[in-house]
């Protein structure tokens, strides 16, 4: 392997970029919305420093509650570290986060929401290996991981947010979703 201009060569011909390195499908949108979604993760946004600094541990609640908590620094870390949690809304172009992924061999999934609209949205990816290397990399140097089960993997945000609307009102988030909405339990 030789390097010209920058560029890595192989006999001549370049080398193409890993997954992790290829920039992120835009989201595909989809016919379902959800506005109390939106509320919840547009709160967590505009919190997010203060969420890090003053609750990181606070569970967000997910499929994986009972084995495997996850604190909301691994959510919020994966959102601003991981390319394929994050971007804008096809529909009105606020941001979309991710809510869930999974997969297994060389196929894997991320679904999100935009906190705009509330636009459910998904883009594929290359497999479970890659999703779980994504929240690896986000979650590097901090102890906020998100664990994945084997294969066939799969993490979602899912259940009634009762300690984390509790917190999110503590920090002055206003326009809270009722924590035992319907739209918490049918995902």
């Amino acid at each position: 392997m030789r390097e010209r201009d920058g560029n890595r060569h192989r006999k001549g011909l370049p080398m193409s970029l890993s997954p992790s390195e290829q920039p992120p499908r835009p989201w595909s949108p989809t016919n379902r919305r959800s506005r109390i979604w939106a509320r919840l993760l547009r709160a967590m946004l505009a919190h997010r420093a203060r969420l890090l600094e003053w609750y990181p541990r606070v569970r967000v609640p997910t499929t994986l509650d009972r084995w495997w908590p996850t604190p909301v620094a691994a959510l919020l870390l994966v959102w601003e570290r991981w390319p394929l949690a994050s971007g804008p809304c096809p529909s009105c172009g606020g941001p979309a986060v991710a809510v869930g992924f999974g997969g297994s061999g060389s196929c894997g999934a991320v679904s999100g929401y935009c906190t705009s609209c509330g636009l459910l949205v998904n883009r594929t990816c290359s497999g479970l290996g890659a999703i779980r290397a994504g929240c690896r990399a986000a979650a590097e140097g901090t102890s906020y991981p998100i664990v994945i089960p084997t294969d066939p993997g799969f993490w979602a945000l899912h259940g009634p947010p009762r300690e984390l609307v509790t917190v999110l009102a503590e920090l002055g988030a206003s326009d809270l979703p009722h924590p035992g909405a319907k739209a918490f339990r049918r995902q």
